[in-house]
């Protein structure tokens, strides 16, 4: 009975390293980056904003959603209307089919040359505020490996009307 006790005692000090080694390991391939995020590979992209007369833009943000993943980058809008994209990876955005939206910038609180600013809610956005959220602004962007230079998006009265579709350099693309 005592060699079977024995035996017993000794796999249990063996085993219970092994449990926990792999209990480690089990709970360390579930933790990290679910989505990917860390090792993204990214590609240059930039474009142009227009409103409806095709003027530029000239303030504001771009925002482009990566669908299925849910990932936002952003840029700002210079005063030509133009945008480039940069992320925490690098210079551009990775691969994939996005959602646009265009963020406005509100007035700063003094007016043109230190005047006194217009009345509460006097100041309304250049363009339909469909445009302000990507499921209705039917704006879409095509990444795809090397340089992407997108066709504007035309920010017109109805967000259906005139949708800029964007793709690799040429303007050409998919949804």
């Amino acid at each position: 009975m005592r060699n079977v006790a024995t035996v017993v005692q000794s796999s249990c000090r063996l085993i219970g390293p092994m449990v926990a080694i792999c209990l480690a390991a089990i709970v360390a391939a579930g933790c990290g980056d679910p989505v990917g995020v860390e090792r993204m590979t990214v590609y240059p992209a930039k474009g142009k904003v227009l409103l409806k007369d095709d003027k530029p833009l000239s303030a504001g943000r771009v925002v482009f959603t990566l669908q299925g993943r849910g990932l936002d980058f952003s840029a700002p809008i210079s005063a030509d209307g133009t945008f480039t994209m940069t992320s925490q990876f690098g210079d551009g955005i990775p691969e994939g089919s996005y959602l646009v939206r265009v963020e406005p910038e509100a007035p700063t609180t003094l007016g043109p040359a230190g005047k006194k600013p217009a009345a509460k809610g006097a100041w309304t956005q250049p363009y339909p505020e469909s445009y302000s959220d990507e499921t209705t602004s039917g704006l879409t962007a095509k990444v795809n490996p090397g340089e992407n230079t997108l066709e504007p998006f035309k920010l017109v009265p109805q967000a259906g009307a005139a949708r800029a579709k964007s793709g690799k350099a040429g303007g050409r693309g998919e949804d």
